[in-house]
Formats: structure tokens, sequence, C-alpha cells
């Protein structure tokens, strides 16, 4: 007893340093300060110390791992088992390649002089640098970490590959496992708890946790992996399985996999970490000081650590207690403090959230964002959708954070350098599990290791990584404020449960923020059980799937387009109706119940799901049964061939829970109605792509495969391409198969000219020319800038969009009337009885049927009656207009050019002009620009201009008595020459723009329709109209 006394005290004078951390550190916490090693250390000995010591420690760290790595696989292949993985080992590895007479066992030593030595003949046989043993403890203690750690994370990810694989082999004989991914990925993941979590308990027990596969899993299926869990449960190792802890147990089911992907020509992979060449960071304690002390001169004791390091006391605040521990690389240092625990235990926190308080819900991810979220308040009630969506995407987290740069500068760096470029271009892989193998691979590093650790140790890369570390600190609370908004808020964080009471690791940069939410932003991280979160509605707490849309494609034939279905001609089966498939939408989700109905953002939906669950358990209401793992009465799922479609009528859906989403997730509708025409109901929704609100229209499809279902779909796709500001632009397209519905996605007006004109009244000439302008066109816009001219066949007030901020007029439902009377059996009348042209009734349709419609629509913008409006019967009505009989509306019309224009639209077809001719009629061109303007609006639009040129002639009598013709600008009356000579001020330049004054606007008026008189091409036409689309822009840009 007195023996063990004495040798704990020796050990206590050996290590004083041990046992006050012991003591400093109970009931505290470690906070790191991340910093300069410049600012921290001023001693240019000590600097220079560890810029010697990196390169060689890198050396020892590589060599270390090739060394155990060798040496595993040679004892599993001679059938021999793997040692304990721990310190003695580890330790024993690294003095095998830095000591010259190594204190190795017989098995390690054997492998170090008959294996490794052998495949290393340039290797140095001189020691490594003198007095850092300690500091190679502190890297053993690293190695041993990433040891374990590397067994863990790849055992578990190897081996539910693998069982994968055998399901998929398995599946010609039980079709089961290749029908759906689903039910594939719910087999694997039955088939890793079955093997290495729950071994005393069969598939049949483990069933009801799987809702998935749970009830329609067949019984074959059922007996294959019964089979397949009795022949792997004895070759994993012990269980349950704890890689972690003792590594070296699953370390030849690990070899038995990496055998089995190699056969297969698949990924394989090593046994133990490849050490990275890159510098290692270097502990500075009370223990490891000393010998960083120069040879010579006066060494510091180990107390005087803080002294040595003035710099420290400035990052001391806050309670901070320095924790005797520095670690460095020689360009960034991380300073470790001591500081009082803010928070007890998880299981002893009393979580409270009030009423106003900020609850946020987040769903890690990778791609396309590293978290998702839905942020409410501590009143929410589960189902309104009043909440803020949180992105935080993974892509644009790296990019800020100078990842792509790094590895930019890193390909650039390499490729100068011949040695590396060669190495990485001609070195073997490490991932194997082979003894020959990988000797090559030991072989061709050791040969270039020194270069490599030159390179990789080099103070660029170091600087270069340090800037990367800053930025990536500046990215996490950047996204640690879009999540807390400045408040002190309640994050229920997402964790996957692997086994019980073990999580799922996340990526990266979702651990740093989660760390970083409790630690500096006064966040409250619950965790959250993500089981079923995103296979539960989070409105309805019903059933989703997976959702499809029709996949169709488009493709060249003999110079024409082709629509295809299901990578099918339309034309190849027997009846020509083709082969219909559908497309699954990455990460979206649909609502199997009729009455819901929602498509949701998977993501999303989780989130709300886990922000839900935390306010329950804080309420006290428990975890809700349908995210339990057992005990619950799963939904019953609807099997319906289109993944995802809505189910039900939208006459049955409850106005609370109607919110409707496009299957991007880019486009909201809260069936807000607008109006409806004809068989289309319109709707109010919002682009969250650019902030803006569009419409939504939905219209019934005919029946399925029939070919007025296809041409529907081919008018739609080219109204799509459409882009004039003057026609109503189709953003987007898609189609509900349920519900055999298109759903249209155009820009927003506020309402039909027709509501509009009798809201306002009656509107003046200039008016009225000013939308008969915008609506010519985009009649020419259709007619002459296509090969296969378009005809809109149903103009008409009704179908005319007006902006009420700038008055302005957009031509809508392009071709839609015309579409959806194809599917009708009468295909006589295409349009609106009172709008349509004779000829159209005939049969004999054609573009100038528009114009006869246009002339029909003006006379309803003028005298706000619709044409023949004293006939009810529709009959009547068609013998009117086959007749070619003149409205009566027509005598109301007051102004002459006007009625002048109406009656030559509504003309035979023979006479009637075409939309060219239409632009050049006297009630058109004798507004250009502003014949109909009050004076007063002259007055105000040319003060309020600035840009007029107006061109004159000087006038004045030269000394020869000539009549100087130069041009002069506007507000002037004589020329910069003869006007300098006048005054003896400065000369105005020839090209100076004046502003205009209100005296010039008759001569703008003349000088405008003698420009016009001259006649203008159709293009030079074009441009000028495209110049003065409204009365600001025309003054503000109009030249002559």
């Amino acid at each position: 007893m007195e023996e063990g006394a004495d040798d704990c005290e020796k050990a206590q004078r050996k290590r004083p340093d041990i046992t006050l951390r012991r003591a400093l550190r109970k009931d505290k916490e470690t906070s790191v300060v991340q910093t300069g090693w410049k600012f921290l250390c001023q001693e240019r000995g000590i600097r220079d110390r560890i810029e010697e010591i990196i390169p060689e420690v890198t050396r020892i760290r590589v060599e270390t791992c090739l060394l155990l790595n060798l040496h595993f696989i040679r004892l599993l292949d001679e059938g021999r088992p793997i040692p304990v993985i721990d310190q003695n080992l580890v330790g024993r590895a690294m003095q095998c390649t830095y000591s010259k007479n190594p204190q190795a066992d017989p098995d390690l030593h054997e492998t170090f002089v008959h294996h490794y030595l052998p495949l290393c003949p340039n290797r140095p046989n001189n020691g490594c640098l003198p007095r850092i043993t300690n500091v190679l403890l502190d890297l053993r203690n690293q190695l041993l970490s990433n040891i374990k750690n590397h067994v863990a994370v790849l055992f578990q990810s190897r081996h539910r590959a693998f069982m994968k694989l055998l399901l998929r082999e398995a599946a010609p004989e039980v079709p089961f496992f290749g029908d759906a991914d689903e039910d594939l990925e719910s087999c694997t993941r039955l088939l890793t708890t079955a093997t290495l979590w729950r071994p005393n308990e069969s598939v049949r027990e483990l069933l009801p946790e799987y809702p998935r596969i749970y009830g329609k899993i067949p019984e074959a299926a059922i007996e294959c992996l019964q089979d397949l869990v009795d022949s792997v449960r004895p070759e994993v190792g012990p269980r349950p399985a704890a890689p972690q802890s003792r590594p070296h147990l699953y370390m030849p089911w690990m070899r038995t996999i990496s055998e089995e992907f190699s056969d297969r020509d698949l990924w394989s992979f090593s046994l133990v970490p490849h050490a990275s060449f890159s510098a290692p960071f270097i502990a500075i304690t009370p223990t490891t000081w000393p010998e960083l002390q120069p040879k010579t001169g006066k060494r510091k004791a180990p107390g005087e650590l803080r002294d040595a390091f003035p710099s420290i006391g400035r990052l001391e605040s806050g309670g901070k207690t320095f924790a005797d521990r520095i670690t460095t690389d020689g360009v960034s240092t991380s300073v470790y403090f001591l500081v009082e625990k803010r928070t007890p235990p998880p299981e002893d926190r009393v979580v409270h959230i009030h009423p106003e308080q900020r609850v946020v819900g987040l769903d890690p991810g990778k791609h396309p964002d590293f978290l998702t979220g839905i942020a409410v308040t501590g009143d929410w009630d589960g189902i309104e959708r009043q909440e803020e969506i949180i992105g935080l995407g993974t892509r644009d987290f790296y990019h800020r954070a100078g990842f792509k740069k790094r590895t930019s500068l890193m390909h650039s760096w390499m490729s100068r350098d011949l040695d590396v470029a060669a190495f990485n271009k001609d070195a073997p892989s490490g991932n194997t599990v082979s003894l020959e193998d990988f000797g090559k691979r030991v072989t061709f590093v050791c040969a270039n290791l020194y270069v490599l650790v030159r390179f990789h140790t080099a103070r660029r890369v170091r600087k270069l990584r340090r800037r990367v570390t800053i930025q990536r600190q500046i990215e996490v609370d950047r996204a640690c404020r879009a999540i807390t908004a400045g408040k002190k808020t309640v994050v229920a964080f997402g964790a996957a449960q692997v086994w019980a009471g073990r999580t799922k690791r996340q990526c990266g940069p979702c651990e740093s923020v989660k760390r970083r939410l409790s630690s500096h932003h006064k966040a409250t991280v619950v965790m959250i059980d993500e089981f079923r979160t995103s296979q539960v509605c989070s409105t309805c707490h019903s059933d989703v799937d997976k959702f499809a849309v029709l996949k169709r494609q488009r493709v060249m034939e003999d110079g024409l387009p082709t629509v295809t279905e299901g990578g099918r001609r339309k034309d190849d089966d027997e009846d020509g109706g083709g082969r219909t498939s559908y497309k699954t939408c990455h990460n979206v989700r649909a609502c199997t119940n009729p009455l819901c109905r929602m498509v949701w953002n998977r993501d999303v939906n989780a989130a709300r799901n886990i922000a839900w669950i935390c306010m329950s358990i804080v309420r006290g209401e428990g975890r809700p049964a349908e995210f339990t793992r057992a005990g619950i009465l799963y939904p019953s799922r609807v099997s319906d061939p289109v993944l995802g479609a809505n189910l039900g009528t939208y006459k049955d859906m409850p106005i609370g829970l109607a919110i409707w989403r496009d299957p991007t997730n880019r486009f909201v509708c809260k069936s807000e109605p607008l109006g409806t025409g004809g068989s289309k109901r319109v709707y109010r929704a919002f682009d969250r792509k650019t902030g803006r609100e569009v419409a939504w229209s939905r219209a019934p499809l005919p029946s399925e495969g029939t070919r007025e279902t296809t041409d529907i779909l081919d008018e739609i796709d080219m109204m799509k391409s459409l882009d004039h500001p003057n026609i109503v632009k189709l953003i987007s397209f898609w189609i509900e198969k349920r519900t055999n519905e298109v759903i249209l996605i155009t820009d927003l007006y506020h309402g039909s000219l027709d509501a509009y004109v009798r809201k306002h009244g009656k509107q003046e000439p200039c008016v009225i020319r000013k939308w008969t302008i915008q609506i010519c066109e985009a009649i020419e816009y259709l007619h002459c800038h296509f090969e296969n001219p378009i005809a809109h066949r149903d103009i008409k007030c009704a179908n005319i969009f007006v902006n009420n901020y700038t008055g302005d007029v957009a031509l809508g439902d392009l071709g839609f009337a015309t579409m959806m009377s194809r599917s009708k059996s009468d295909r006589s009348v295409l349009g609106t009885a009172h709008f349509i042209a004779p000829e159209v009734l005939s049969g004999r349709a054609s573009r100038k049927g528009d114009i006869y419609s246009l002339g029909m629509t003006l006379i309803e913008m003028a005298t706000l009656k619709k044409p023949y409006s004293m006939i009810k019967n529709q009959s009547q009505l068609y013998m009117l207009v086959l007749d070619g009989a003149s409205p009566d509306e027509l005598v109301f019309i007051k102004n002459k050019n006007l009625r002048a224009l109406v009656e030559k639209c509504i003309r035979p077809l023979e006479t009637r002009p075409s939309i060219g001719e239409v632009l050049r009629e006297p009630f058109i061109t004798d507004w250009f620009p502003l014949k109909d303007f009050a004076d007063r609006d002259v007055s105000k639009i040319l003060s309020s201009t600035s840009s007029i040129r107006v061109m004159a002639k000087c006038g004045a009598k030269t000394a020869s008595g000539k009549t100087c013709r130069r041009t002069v600008s506007s507000g002037h009356k004589r020329c910069y020459q003869h006007k300098r000579a006048k005054s003896g001020r400065r000369a105005v330049p020839k090209r100076m723009t004046m502003r205009a004054h209100p005296a010039n606007a008759d001569r703008i008026h003349r000088l405008t329709e003698k420009l016009l008189r001259k006649g203008l091409t159709r293009a030079e036409m074009k441009e000028l109209k495209r110049r003065v689309r409204s009365r600001d822009e025309m003054m503000r840009s109009f030249w002559l």
C-alpha cells in the first residue's frame, strides 16, 4: 500500500501539471480564443524552434499511420488478432519512426524491420530532432483519437453500404427489393439495425418500426432478410457494436467488406486514416515548454508559461482563466481558457417558451442547404403559415468562406511544383487491404515524403488555411444571426437517432452552428429526434409522398419539333397515345390527404414538424404520437401510380388549408381568388425567387392521351417563349395529374380593361389612342415576328389587362380560348360572339380576324358597351355578323378618326387592313407625339425634361450678306459663333443638350409631323414606337 502511494507521489512530482489541470477543470468548460502567432509570441527564438519542429512532427505522423496500417494488414493476412488500439500501441509505432532504439513489442518491431524498412530504401537512418518527446506525446493522443473516429465512422457507413449491396444482389430472386428505392432504403436500415444494434431481435419484431414497408413487404422478402441477418451477425464482432471504444475487434469485418467491394470493382478503403501532409498544431503546455527553449541560455520554468506570453492578459475577460495550453502551427494560434459551465446537463435542463418568444426548428442536411428552418413564435398552433423560412445553402457557405479560392490556389501551387504534381498524378491509392498494393503506396510516399512535407508545411499554405478559418467563422456567425435575428431564441435542432442514446453526426457547418448558437448567440439548443418528421405533413399530420410531374421531352424530327412522353414518340403505340411516365421531383413532397393536398419542400416540412415536437414537449404534452417509434397506428397509404399527385377536388378543400405550392417550391398561392373566365380560375400567388406577386391560373385539360391535350401543351410551351411588354408573360406551367388540370403562372395585373373602363367611365381620345397603339404593337408582334404567324382569336376588353399605376395595357389569354375550344365537339365558334369575325364563323380563320376583333374592342372602349349589345338572341347575333351589319354603337363614337379606324377594321375580309396599315391610320399617327395633349400638359412635360434637342437654323446675316444656316440648340436664337461675336461670352457647344422650354412645343409638333410624312421603314417605326412607350420616356429620349 505504501509502495502504491509512493508511486502516486512520484507521478505527481514528475507531472505536477496533470493534478493542477484536473483541479482547475472541475465544474468548468473550455473556451478557445483564436489569434495570430506573432501577436502572441514576441520571442524570435521560440518562433524559430516551432518552425523547426513542424516538418519533423509532420513526417513522424505520416510514417506512423503508414506503419500501423501495414501492421494491421499483415496481422489479418496471417490470421492473427489485432492488438488493442491504445496509447501504448500508437506510442510504440511512433518510436519506430523516430528513435534508433525503439521499445516496441515483437510483432510491431518485426513489421517495421522486415516489411516497412525494405519498402523505404532511401529513408535516412538518423534520428529526429532532439528534445521533442513531450511534444510527440500530444501528437500521440491526436492520432489515437483520429484512428478511433475513422474506424467508427467508416465501420457504420461501409457496413450499411454492404447491406444495401447484398439486398440489390438478392433483387432478382426477391423483386420487392428492386421495385422502389424508398423500400430498399427501409430494408437497408432494418438490416443494419438487426446486425449491429439489436442482436437479440428478429426481423419480424423490428418491422413495426419501419412504417414504409410494414404491412406490404412480402413473406419471401422477410425470410430473405432474416437469412441475411443470420449470416452476417456472427461475422461482425461483439454486439451491440461499439467501434469507437473497441475498434480492433471490428477490423476483420471491415477487411471482409473491403475485399467484397474490391471484387465488385467498387470503392474500397483503408483500415487506418491517411495522415495529412499539412502542418500539425503543436501543443505548448508547462510540460512541453522546456523543449521549446533554445539549447543555450537560461530556460524558463514551467510555472512561468503565462509570463512568457504577456498578450494572454489581453484575451482574458468575462471570467476566463488561462488553462495553460496553447496550440499553434506557426501562423495561427488557439489559446485555451476555463470558464464556468453555462448550462446544466441536458437531462436536468428545463426549457420555457413564452408566447412572444422566437422558436426556430432546424432540419440539418448536406445539399442544397445544410440547414433549413422555420421561425415562429411561442403561441404557434402548428398549422398557421405565418412563419419565416430560413435556408442556409451549403454551396454559398463554402464559397463565401473561401474554400473555392483555397482549392484554386492549392491546385495552382501544386501544378508549379513538378515533384508534387508528379506525386499527385502517379501515386497509387492507399484505399486497399492488400499487403502488396499497400506496399506500393508506402514506397511511393516515402520516396517523396520530404518533398511533400516541405510543400504542405510552407508558410503560404498555413497562412491560406488561417484566412479560410477566419472567414469560415465569420460565415458561421452570419448563419447564427440569421437563425436568432438578434433575439433570445429556442432552437429545436433535428438529430437523426442512430441507435439508443446515439445521434448521427451532422456535416461540418451544422456542428459549428450548433456549438456557436449556445455559446455566443444566447440561444437555447434542444436536440429533437428527426424520426418521421419528413414523412408526415406538418399541416394535417397525414402521410406525405414524393411528387411527380409529367416527363416530356422535345426532339427534332425532319426539322420539326416533336413532343415525346416517357421517352417515346406519341405515335409509337398502336393507338397513337404513347406511353406516359412521370419524373419524381427531388426534395418535394405532397400530402396524401384529399382535404389537404399540400405540396411541401421536404426540408421545410421537416423543420415545421421539429418545431412542433419541441413546443409540444415543452408544454408538457409529450412527443406527438405520429412521430414516435413504436406503439402507434400509422395512417393508411394511398396507392397511386402518380407519386405525390394531389387528391380530391378543390371544392372540398377547407379554406384554412388551401395553400398551394409548385413542384419547385418557387410559387406560393394562398387561394385568394382574383376572378374566373370561362373554365379558368385565377388566384393571387407569390414568386419567392423574384419577390413579386404573380397570377396562379387553373384550367382543366381534355382526357389524357388525346391529341387535343398534346396540342394544348405544345401551344402553352410556345406561349412561354413570347416576350413583349404588351403581352402577358407566361412565367411557368405544370400539370396536376390527379385533377387533370394545367397550372399557369403569369404576370399579375390589377384587372381587365373591361372592368377598368366601367369603373372609371369614358376615357379621353388620347387615352384610347395610347391603349390602341399598345394593343396593335402586341398584335403586330404576333403576326409579323414569327415564321408561323400567331393569331389571338379572342381579342376583347375582358382579355386585355391594365396596370393601374402606369395605365399600360397588355394582351392576355393568348390562344387559351382557342385551345380550350378544340376539346369540344363544336369547333365552328372560336372566340366570343360579340367580337368574332364573319369569316371565322364561316370556318375561314385568318390573322385579319384579330383586326376585326380589335375594331369591336375599340367600340367597347369608347362607348362602354359591347357591340350588338341590344341583341340578346345568339343566333340572331350570328346572322348579323355574317351579313356584315355594322353595330349600332358605332354612332356613339364622337372622334372622327377613331370612328374611321373602326369602320376600316370591321370591313369584309378582302378589304380589311393589315396590322401594319392600322398603325398608319390618322387616329394613331396624328398623335405622334403630342398632338392631342393640352397645352398645360405639354408645358408640364417640357419643363420637367432636360434632354430634348430641337434643331433649328441660325438665320443671322454674315458680313457678305448671306444667311447663316448653322444649327442651333433649343432655347437659342443664334449659333455659337454669332452669339459669341455679339455677347463676347464663351460659345455654346453645338452638341450640348439644352433644357427645353414650353415655347418650343409647336416646333416639336411641326418637326415630328414632317418626319412622319416622309415615311419610315418598319424597323424605324418600331424603334420610334419603342422609344415613345410613355409620355415621360418619349420626352426624355426622343431625338430629332
